[in-house]
């Protein structure tokens, strides 16, 4: 796709205070679109992009309305954001405990030792769920 074209298509994605920046920006200050995007996450996600603690995965629960699917979705983004090495027991272990509490005694039973082992098990007991 053509960056003018990406361009204008951004602008009109804005809302609120993502619109009030972009407004501000000094004119034509972008050339192609992957510079406005670069800039635009950097102002906007920095501090959660670059995270380096755990609280993220530590702190992350599921609701009783957030489909299985929905949860290991978002599970897995919030893992990305996180910079450190972190052995799989660990992952395993707070996957287990952002679950709901059935669901994480369930895949608990079949004793998974991985984190994707633990993320398939979850996928397989989304049948049983649903």
């Amino acid at each position: 796709m053509d960056d003018n074209i990406k361009l204008r298509l951004f602008q009109r994605t804005l809302t609120r205070v993502a619109t009030k920046w972009y407004i501000e920006l000094p004119s034509n200050s972008f050339v192609n679109f992957e510079r406005l995007a670069i800039t635009f996450l950097n102002h906007f996600q920095l501090l959660v992009r670059y995270e380096t603690g755990t609280e993220l995965l530590t702190s992350f629960r599921q609701n009783a309305s957030t489909h299985i699917s929905d949860h290991i979705h978002e599970w897995r983004r919030h893992r990305r954001m996180i910079k450190a090495d972190i052995l799989d027991q660990f992952l395993v272990d707070w996957f287990l405990k952002s679950l709901l509490p059935y669901i994480a005694k369930d895949v608990a039973l079949s004793r998974v030792t991985k984190k994707e082992e633990a993320i398939i098990r979850t996928q397989e007991l989304d049948l049983v769920y649903s």
